[in-house]
């Protein structure tokens, strides 16, 4: 059953395509207008839209937590690397400005293209260098020109010389031989070079860099840039690696630095102190003659030893802390990070290193962007959160501290006393000793570290390390032609269809088969080619035509409102005059008299009667004069020319009452008489619209055939047709679709109904080709 299934959706979907290809093909000029008209603009717009390279460059941020281990013992404001910070650190904007200056980029070189300016990055010989960047005015395409020949670049009419530094009024600059210069020809090619702040220009390659780390768990950063040149977006994401991680080594250097400072000026205060008591104990130790001392003495020596060195060693905290008040509370700070030697504070570190920082990049970019610049104010806003969570970190280390060393204090004193019962002598002198050993191991331990901070001090290696080196994609990112192009036609194909259904779906007038079996109940049991030969009212049945096939058709249908031997009359009506319905009755009763019945056309049609007259009969004589009493019926039927088996009773003169004409007794008596003589009974009655000799005659007949004509029978009608049956019902009836129109501007049976795809093809073998329908209306 699923195999059933698939195979019922896959005939389901291929009946779908087929409807719609049948549906559309017809009005392929205007898929191919449109279709040119949009790729037409999509070229014009790659033309004139400026070509975006796409470049990758991926570094690995270093864990800091194996590599500078050193350094976090020497202070706390070496805090541990992490991805996050490094990204900040990367699209910071000084950072960038330092490229720009280093690369030159605030001085861009163009060259005038087909349709626009293009970047002459690798196409110029020379580029511009500018002595004082930060301070360049700004200036829009400076032209000049270079003679490869002399060297020599016109400028302003000057003659200007290579790496000569020259004052004009673009500030002092410098032509110098572009590195990046591929040796191409230039001679004919118009140059011009533009000045711009490094910081505005930094600001551009920013927004078109991105910085990420896809992997949350991963310490990998990809950094892209779109840029005009990809030469140049590979240039400026390597020479951005190189300024990040030099600025990286140098802040850590100046960390270590200050570190070693401080360790050196400690050290020295302690020698000091060492050599005073070292002559001290010496010279107590000869005039007393005290050389040993009890071990008792030496045990609370040793407490106390211990105590007053923890004292000590808080002391030098309380020193660190003050030299970190100073230095928060100091307008200027921006002289080096101070060292944090011994404050096992973390966070604290942290802030001081954010504020020395945010510090840095103050007085950088108020050394070149305006007071009142909105970067200035961010700075200003962070710096002014950042002191007093520093000062409020120092003050709650401060009282630990100072508690911490008071503990330590009463200790102290309690092992002193303990010593009072120790000879006066020995007391001085293990007081000697333990000053002497306290001041032996703190110069000891800063020894150790001023030694460890120059070991890292020439170590020292950037946060990141370059995993592959910038590649630029040659093919650019935007605009891409072949996408660009596919959305074009897809475009044109969207805007002709939403033509082509809006011209359709907003139209008054019957178009398709579907719409009439949605408005009325009566069943569509015939659809007529539109034809425009007004010579030719009657089809040619003598031959395969497609016309005349569908008449056959509509005639093998009449089965189905049961049509045969003993029910033969048939009423054809329409809603209003020009549908064709004398068209559809004259051509049905040719297709079957064709068949072999005797057929008999009846021109009911007392108000405007053109059947006789497309026929090329006189109809002086007929219906009108037979229901005045003035003929007998034998006397008004004719003959056609157009077949042997086809008779007609004409109208008539024109009655002034043509519905009083038709509720005439002997209507009945003609009907019954005919129906003796002829197989078929073809009753061509006037439009319901106007008029209700239609329904008068239905009462009559055994079938009724309602024409609505395509592009032409409004839709407000057919759906009346529905509220007057039940009104006036027309007996057994059924509609027939007649004209219908080929779609667009295919002029052949394909598609000449707008639900169906039909087409023509001649059984007979010596027909070579389909014939074309070529006619004007079917009005009858």
């Amino acid at each position: 059953m699923q195999a059933n299934r698939r195979k019922k959706e896959s005939e389901n979907t291929g009946r779908y395509l087929s409807q719609l290809f049948f549906k559309y093909i017809p009005y392929w000029p205007v898929f191919l207008v449109l279709t040119a008209i949009c790729l037409g603009y999509s070229w014009y717009k790659i033309q004139h839209e400026t070509p975006l390279y796409n470049a990758t460059i991926k570094i690995l941020v270093k864990d800091q937590a194996s590599s500078t281990k050193v350094m976090e013992e020497l202070s706390a404001n070496t805090p541990k690397n992490d991805v996050e910070n490094q990204i900040e650190v990367i699209k910071s904007l000084p950072l960038m400005a330092t490229v720009v200056k280093n690369l030159g980029l605030y001085a861009p070189v163009y060259e005038d293209g087909k349709f626009i300016p293009h970047t002459a990055y690798q196409s110029s010989p020379i580029i511009v260098n500018v002595q004082n960047p930060d301070s360049v005015t700004q200036f829009e395409k400076i032209p000049f020109t270079y003679s490869e020949k002399d060297k020599q670049i016109e400028l302003d009419n000057a003659k200007v010389g290579l790496n000569q530094w020259v004052k004009s009024k673009y500030g002092t600059i410098k032509f110098v031989p572009n590195p990046n210069y591929k040796g191409d020809r230039f001679l004919d090619k118009d140059f011009y070079f533009s000045l711009y702040r490094p910081i505005n220009i930094a600001g551009s390659y920013s927004g078109n860099m991105v910085v990420g780390n896809p992997k949350p768990n991963s310490s990998i950063i990809y950094i892209t840039l779109v840029d005009e040149d990809p030469k140049r977006a590979e240039n400026v994401l390597n020479e951005l690696m190189d300024v990040y991680s030099r600025a990286s080594v140098d802040e850590k250097n100046k960390v270590a630095a200050n570190t070693i400072t401080f360790v050196e000026n400690r050290l020295n205060v302690v020698s000091k102190g060492l050599d005073s008591i070292e002559r001290k104990r010496e010279q107590f130790r000869s005039s007393k003659n005290t050389y040993n001392s009890p071990e008792r003495g030496n045990f609370y020596l040793q407490n106390i030893s211990s105590s007053e060195k923890e004292i000590e060693n808080i002391n030098l905290q309380l020193s660190v802390l003050k030299q970190l008040e100073n230095f928060v509370l100091s307008p200027q700070t921006s002289g080096g990070i101070p060292s944090t030697y011994g404050i096992n504070d973390q966070v604290l570190g942290q802030l001081v290193e954010r504020l020395y920082n945010a510090n840095t990049q103050y007085e950088k970019a108020r050394a070149t962007i305006g007071e009142n610049n909105p970067m200035l104010a961010s700075l200003t806003v962070e710096i002014s959160k950042l002191k007093p969570s520093i000062l409020e970190h120092i003050q709650s280390h401060r009282n630990s501290l100072i508690t911490s060393r008071s503990n330590l204090q009463g200790q102290a004193s309690s092992n002193s006393g303990m010593l009072a019962s120790i000879p006066q002598n020995e007391e001085r002198l293990l007081d000697i000793n333990r000053e002497q050993s306290i001041k032996n191991d703190i110069y000891t331990f800063l020894l150790k570290k001023k030694e460890e901070a120059s070991l890292s001090y020439a170590s020292t290696v950037p946060d990141g390390r370059v995993l592959t080196s910038a590649a630029a994609d040659w093919d650019p990112i935007s605009p891409n032609a072949k996408r660009t192009y596919i959305i074009s036609i897809l475009v044109a194909f969207a805007i002709s269809i939403g033509l082509i259904s809006a011209k359709e779906m907003f139209s008054r007038n019957v178009l398709y088969r579907n719409e009439i079996e949605s408005l009325t109940s009566l069943p569509v049991i015939g659809e007529i080619a539109y034809t425009n030969n007004p010579n030719n009212f009657l089809t040619d049945t003598t031959e395969k035509s497609f016309l005349s096939d569908q008449f056959r058709k509509l005639r093998t249908s009449l089965t189905f409102l049961g049509v045969n031997s003993k029910r033969k009359r048939i009423l054809v009506t329409s809603t209003i005059p020009g549908e064709g319905k004398s068209f559809i009755a004259a051509n049905l009763g040719l297709s079957l008299a064709t068949a072999g019945k005797k057929v008999i056309l009846l021109e009911f049609d007392l108000a405007q009667p053109v059947l006789s007259t497309k026929l090329n009969l006189n109809s002086e004589e007929g219906l009108v004069n037979y229901l005045l009493g003035e003929k007998e019926p034998e006397e008004i039927i004719k003959r056609t020319d157009a077949h042997e088996n086809l008779f007609i009773i004409g109208s008539g003169p024109l009655p002034p009452n043509p519905s009083e004409m038709v509720l005439n007794s002997k209507v009945p008596e003609l009907l019954n008489y005919l129906d003796g003589l002829f197989d078929t009974i073809i009753i061509d009655t006037a439009p319901v619209g106007p008029m209700t000799d239609a329904y008068i005659l239905s009462n009559y007949c055994d079938a009724t055939l309602y024409v609505v004509r395509h592009g032409y029978t409004p839709k407000m009608l057919v759906e009346r047709i529905d509220e007057e049956s039940k009104i006036n019902p027309m007996k057994n009836a059924a509609i027939v679709f007649n004209a219908v129109k080929t779609r667009g501007f295919i002029k052949s049976p394909y598609g000449y109904g707008y639900d169906y795809g039909y087409k023509y093809l001649p059984n007979s073998k010596t027909e070579s080709k389909r014939k074309r329908l070529t006619h004007k209306n079917n009005i009858g």
